[in-house]
C-alpha cells in the first residue's frame, strides 16, 4: 500500500456543524468490526498525535449527498466529528463543498462518481486485504484492470469503467469496495466474502 500523504483535492467547507444522522452509529460498528476483522490498516495520525489513521474508509447516502468517513480518521474508533457530509462535487476541478469539521476521505470523488452512476447503491466500504488481492481470482472476483494511485481521477475511471452491476470489487494492488443498499449490506458481503476466503 502506497504511503499516505493526504487529500489530492480542494475542500470548501459551507458550514462547520458535525452531520447528525443515525446511520452514522452504524458505520462507526462497522469501523470497530473491519479493523479487528484486520481490513482496515492503521498508520501515525499525522494531525492528532494521540491517535492513528485508518487505510480505508465508509460512506452512506443521504438526501443531500452522502455522508463518509473524514480523511485521517481511526475507523477503530470513530467520533461524531470524523464524519463529514458532501453536498457537491466538480470532478475535473477537483473540488469539493462539505459541511463538517475536517477534510473528507481521500476516495470522497470516487464514492460520489458511484452514487451518480448507481441509483440503487446506498453505502459505500473500501478496506484494505492482502489475502483478497492474492486470491480473488480464485473467488470469482470482479477486479479493475489497472493500478492507480489513491485518491486520483484515474483511480475513478479504473472503477467505473468495470463497476457495472456488481457489488464487490477489487481495485487492482489497492483493496476493495463493497457496495449496498443499507450500510448492513455493505458489511455483510464482506464478511460473507472473507468467509469464503478462509475457507479457500
Amino acid at each position: 500500500m502506497k504511503e499516505y500523504i493526504g487529500i489530492k483535492f480542494q475542500t470548501l467547507f459551507l458550514e462547520k456543524d458535525i452531520p447528525q444522522f443515525s446511520q452514522i452509529n452504524e458505520l462507526k460498528k462497522w469501523g470497530k468490526k473491519f479493523s479487528e476483522m484486520g481490513f482496515i490498516p492503521h498508520y501515525k495520525n499525522e494531525k492528532e498525535s494521540d491517535r492513528l489513521s485508518s487505510a480505508g474508509n465508509l460512506s452512506f447516502r443521504n438526501n443531500n449527498g452522502f455522508i463518509i468517513t473524514a480523511s485521517y480518521s481511526d475507523l477503530a474508533n470513530l467520533r461524531d466529528e470524523d464524519f463529514v457530509e458532501v453536498k457537491n462535487v466538480e470532478l475535473n476541478r477537483k473540488k469539493i463543498w462539505v459541511n463538517g469539521r475536517k477534510d473528507p476521505s481521500s476516495e470522497s470523488m470516487l464514492h460520489y462518481t458511484i452514487y451518480q452512476k448507481r441509483s440503487d447503491i446506498n453505502a459505500i466500504f473500501h478496506g484494505h486485504c492482502k489475502e483478497l488481492l492474492e486470491n480473488f481470482i480464485e473467488l470469482g472476483l470482479k477486479s479493475t484492470v489497472y493500478s492507480a494511485p489513491y485518491g486520483s481521477l484515474k483511480l475513478v475511471n479504473s472503477v467505473i469503467e468495470v463497476l457495472g452491476n456488481e457489488n464487490f470489487l477489487i481495485m487492482k494492488d489497492h483493496g476493495f469496495l463493497s457496495l449496498g443498499e443499507s450500510p448492513e449490506e455493505a458489511g455483510s458481503i464482506i464478511l460473507n466474502i472473507n468467509k469464503k476466503l478462509k475457507d479457500t
